[in-house]
């Protein structure tokens, strides 16, 4: 039974896209579609009902933003004359605003992954991919996968700028175009930067948008990289008269978005790409755009949010929204001789692939089982595996465990999801509200200023504040909003849920979280959050990458002494709990912290962290000892003396029987018959690397089993013995190429480098300076031959 919408398509003005509902109607029966057509076109609003009531099944409508899913669910719930939640609705993360009698449901990538990963796609005949140029992870990962998990419903691909034809082809699919704007839109470019910048990025856009509230009587749409733009633009242009300016973003609040979309007044509205395809904002004639957007590369080994031109479909797309309800105007802030790239890279090339293998796995298959429109770096694909795999969700073939499957149902961010699951039970409940903190899409804490702390204060712990502000609710002394903060708290209630622990409203735990617990539980199921401070300023390392995270009052008061953690300094060693990788100028990539935990050398070593170095070992009272440090990150974390045992002690023990002063007879008869050894095979042009007395004797010692004092109390120099070459190939070698040499008047022992062919010739004893002919040396053709007295070379023979 085909879905009951009364029809008020008569009632509303007719669309660009209006031409193509006869071919939509009779072929989205029959086979996929490819809908090209131009930003304001209707596309998105109509083509859903179309096919609706074409097809008589449900409809699903792929978005690829909530403000897209609210924003358009909304109109077509009011063009059909329905209650939104009824025939029409949506569901994002944490708000479904649908019922069973829904027809057309719009949703985000991720709602439509977790339906994949289920059976929530059996209802819907048609799946609808909008605004498909943007070529976001999820949405690509979910287009392969529903053509292999529902071979039988149609697929309709959508956008204003996508290679339709290349798209026709791998979808075997109809391609249908619907031509023009409603209106004309008139492009002027302001000059500037070469290419799109953000050099006076703030100057710039309140010159453009001076001019066109000069020149147009309409709203006004600035399109910035983020929300730091956004801020920076907003209190640039206070004072304009008459107009109302917004900011329109997706860390924003509901109520907050919905403020752009009211229709009184003229407005300025400073809008991420957010507002670039899918929604309406009423009233827009201009359009200023930055030509910058804040998007993910690979760079430095990172996946980095980099400010980057835009492309030129973008570009386009930005323009297209100044052309909805009358002629407009574009005002470009770069050179009209700029080239942009053509399209915007797929977001699957240019991400971290962990979330992408793991929903891969959710749904039933492999990144290499399922056909991508482009396939993800293989390279990025094994890291990701091999991740998953050390924590367990995947297994050697890489299939979803039990452990993977209960991680992808948790909705927040994998490495979070990982320590929700980890927790011990009595702590489940601080991690599940930190982990929803961490999840909020607008800061909750402000970093207090210096003059409000104290040099005798305690470091401050973001952990904690952000859990007490998530707990309490309202607007406290950090000065939380509170509708992030009501988000928080209703994903706090969904994952203490999951795990049926009370809600947040019943729960009768203490307000205070365990942090000593917690704290604990991050360093050790999270070690590459556990980072420490360099000697100076605010950078601090974890023996790979190196993190800005700077508490006001660590600058400029005085000087640390080496590896002090004196109160006065401020904390020496944080768990990090929000890590970003920004692009800086250049090819620089700055990793930088919102929130994080300040903890202490102790906690580190409590949690295993750091690697041991035996300094100064000696044997004593039939004990190898040393004292040990312990570094972290290049910064010394502990120090004790101890007997030591493992690898310290092996590798003590070939320290001692180097130098000499174990074993004694070992060290000068290792050395002679590895150096011997090292020549034969040289000169045989094996290209094996040589061998190095300490690495083959570390090598020896573990083959051996020395662990403790009860086995090397047992070694004798038998044990480590090097394998002699052959006596009469040792003999041979002996003469041909002599360990000392002897001029009549010096002594000197002959070292050899076979594979740059230089023979270098150390004095020992004898008459310094003294005269080495021709002659006197022995017979090393093809060599070049060297002299070294107190430390001056000199060149005796080239080859």
């Amino acid at each position: 039974m085909k879905p009951s919408f009364p029809s008020r398509h008569a009632e509303t003005d007719a669309l660009p896209v209006d031409e193509l509902r006869p071919r939509v109607a009779s072929l989205v029966s029959r086979c996929h579609l490819i809908v090209s057509a131009p930003t304001g076109s209707g596309k998105s609003t109509r083509i859903p009902v179309w096919c609706a009531e074409a097809t008589g099944k449900p409809v699903l409508v792929v978005e690829p933003r909530r403000v897209a899913c609210r924003s358009l669910a909304r109109w077509v719930a009011e063009q059909q004359g329905e209650t939104l939640g009824q025939g029409v609705g949506y569901t994002v993360r944490f708000e479904d605003v649908a019922g069973p009698e829904t027809r057309i449901r719009f949703v985000t990538p991720g709602v439509a992954l977790q339906y994949a990963a289920g059976d929530g796609l059996n209802p819907y005949g048609t799946l609808i991919l909008d605004e498909f140029h943007e070529r976001g992870l999820e949405m690509d990962l979910f287009l392969a996968a529903a053509r292999r998990l529902r071979p039988d419903a149609r697929l309709v691909i959508m956008s204003a700028t996508l290679d339709g034809e290349r798209l026709a082809r791998f979808l075997e699919a109809e391609w249908l175009q619907a031509e023009g704007r409603v209106y004309p839109v008139t492009v002027r470019y302001l000059g500037g930067p070469m290419v799109p910048s953000a050099w006076r990025l703030a100057d710039r856009v309140a010159e453009g948008v001076r001019r066109a509230l000069a020149e147009t009587e309409g709203s006004v749409l600035v399109f910035l990289p983020g929300k730091g733009e956004i801020a920076e633009c907003q209190a640039r242009l206070q004072g304009l008269q008459g107009v109302e300016v917004l900011p329109l973003h997706g860390t924003l609040t509901n109520r907050e978005q919905d403020r752009a979309f009211d229709p009184s007044g003229r407005r300025v509205i400073l809008a991420t790409n957010v507002a670039e395809t899918s929604i309406t904002l009423p009233g827009i004639t201009a359009v200023v755009d930055s030509g910058l957007v804040r998007q993910r590369i690979h760079r430095g080994g990172h996946s980095t949010l980099a400010v980057v031109p835009v492309s030129l479909a973008s570009a386009e797309q930005r323009r297209g929204r100044a052309g909805r309800v009358a002629p407009g105007l574009c005002y470009r802030l770069w050179d009209e001789r700029a080239v942009l790239e053509p399209e915007t890279p797929p977001q699957i090339l240019r991400e971290e692939l962990v979330h992408l293998v793991l929903a891969i796995a959710a749904v039933g298959f492999q990144p290499q089982e399922l056909e991508f429109l482009d396939a993800p770096p293989e390279f990025a694909v094994e890291r990701a595996q091999a991740q998953l795999q050390t924590w367990g969700a995947l297994d050697a073939g890489g299939r979803m465990t039990e452990f993977g499957r209960r991680l992808s149902e948790i909705p927040v961010d994998v490495a979070l999801a990982r320590l929700l699951l980890q927790a011990p039970p009595e702590l489940r409940r601080d991690v599940a509200d930190l982990a929803a903190a961490l999840e909020s899409r607008a800061p909750l804490l402000q970093r207090r200023s210096e003059d409000e702390e104290t040099e005798e204060e305690a470091p401050s712990c973001d952990g904690v504040r952000l859990i007490l502000a998530l707990r309490r609710g309202g607007v406290g002394q950090d000065g939380a909003p509170r509708e992030a903060l009501a988000e928080c708290r209703r994903i706090a209630d969904q994952l203490r849920a999951l795990f049926d622990l009370p809600s947040l409203a019943e729960d009768p735990g203490p307000v205070m979280p365990d942090r000593p617990a917690l704290l604990a539980h991050l360093l050790r199921e999270w070690p590459e959050r556990a980072y420490v401070r360099r000697r100076g300023g605010d950078a601090w390392g974890n023996g790979q990458d190196e993190v800005q995270w700077g508490p006001a009052r660590s600058r400029g008061r005085g000087r640390r002494g080496r590896d002090t953690e004196k109160p006065g300094d401020g904390p020496q060693a944080a768990v990090m709990l929000e890590v970003e990788a920004l692009g800086d100028r250049g090819l620089r990539t700055q990793l930088r912290t919102r929130y994080a935990m300040p903890c202490r050398f102790a906690d580190l070593l409590e949690a295993g962290l750091g690697t041991p170095r035996a300094e100064s070992p000696a044997v004593f009272e039939g004990r190898v000892v040393g004292e040990v440090a312990i570094e972290y990150a290049g910064r010394e974390i502990g120090r004790e003396t101890r007997e030591l045992s493992g690898a310290l002690l092996r590798e003590a023990l070939a320290d001692l029987i180097l130098s000499g002063r174990l074993l004694a007879e070992v060290a000068p008869a290792l050395r002679d018959a590895i150096d011997a050894w090292n020549l034969h095979r040289a000169l045989e042009g094996s290209g094996a690397p040589p061998i190095e007395p300490r690495a083959w004797l570390l090598e020896r010692l573990e083959r051996l089993g020395v662990e403790g004092p009860e086995d090397w109390s047992l070694l004798s120099p038998s044990d480590l013995r090097f394998p002699e070459l052959d006596p009469l190939v040792r003999a041979e070698m002996d003469r041909r190429y002599p360990r000392v040499f002897s001029s009549g008047l010096a002594n000197f022992s002959v070292e050899y480098d076979p594979v740059a062919r230089v023979i270098t010739l150390h004095w020992q004893s004898g008459m310094r300076n003294a005269r080495l002919s021709e002659g006197t040396l022995p017979r090393w053709s093809g060599w070049c031959i060297k002299l070294e007295e107190r430390g001056r070379v000199v060149t005796l023979r080239d080859r």
